[in-house]
């Protein structure tokens, strides 16, 4: 399926049609053929789809009372999301149930029936990111901040994406979850060995690209602090 804007002709295209997958980069929009995406079921696919296909039944189970609450969260809520236009996009009730249980339950936390009461946190201040080519899994790829940036129910987390140049920062193609933790009392976030994990050996000079959000107790996200690191 193509998302296409349509102006006094079409102004835009991303997405897939007739065999042509189309995306946008920093020079302007491309195309390329269509390829079906590997799927190679590692643990970190499996747990996360293990996670989300629990979301339906618990929806059902939470009472019209509670769904009438995550539905009145859409129609005011405490995050903007953007199409691939940059266009403002509404969410359902039930994408916000999902979309805040997905991001308790990755760092650890139970399942709310009902949502906490929204609020958009601050985004973190960070002071460095650095990038290095994996070796020992530590201290290689990481980002600092101050000692108290992260309160006791703050959760940091981080999303990466690799490419041989830096790219479109602010893009969303390609990120993948590094880091998920408690960061009160640190000064720094290491994803050294995730990164590792999730995009195996990169080498120096290419571009890590970092997007590290604040996440509160409830669920809710901030904007995230953007930076990006040359591997060394």
């Amino acid at each position: 399926m193509a998302l296409v804007k349509l102006g006094t002709t079409a102004v835009g295209i991303s997405g897939t049609i007739g065999g042509m997958t189309f995306a946008r980069n920093k020079a302007g929009t491309y195309a390329r053929l269509w390829a079906r995406g590997s799927n190679p079921r590692t643990a970190f696919q499996q747990n996360t789809r293990n996670v989300v296909s629990a979301w339906p039944s618990l929806w059902s189970s939470i009472g019209p009372a509670n769904r009438v609450l995550w539905k009145g969260l859409a129609f005011t809520p405490p995050e903007t999301d953007y199409d691939p236009f940059g266009a403002v996009i509404k969410r359902s009730g039930y994408q916000w149930f999902v979309r805040i249980n997905t991001r308790r339950a990755t760092v650890g936390q139970s399942y709310l029936p009902a949502p906490g009461t929204p609020v958009t946190p601050v985004s973190p201040v960070i002071t460095g990111f650095f990038a290095h080519t994996p070796v020992s899994g530590v201290l290689e790829n990481y980002c600092t901040f101050g000692i108290a940036e992260f309160a006791p129910t703050d959760y940091g987390i981080i999303l990466c994406r690799l490419s041989p140049s830096e790219g479109n920062v602010s893009g969303q193609s390609g990120l993948r979850g590094v880091f998920a933790n408690p960061a009160n009392g640190a000064t720094y976030a290491d994803y050294s060995l995730m990164a590792a994990i999730r995009f195996g050996y990169f080498p120096s000079g290419w571009s890590l690209t970092a997007q590290v959000f604040r996440q509160v107790d409830a669920g809710y996200r901030s904007v995230p602090t953007i930076g990006y690191a040359t591997v060394v």
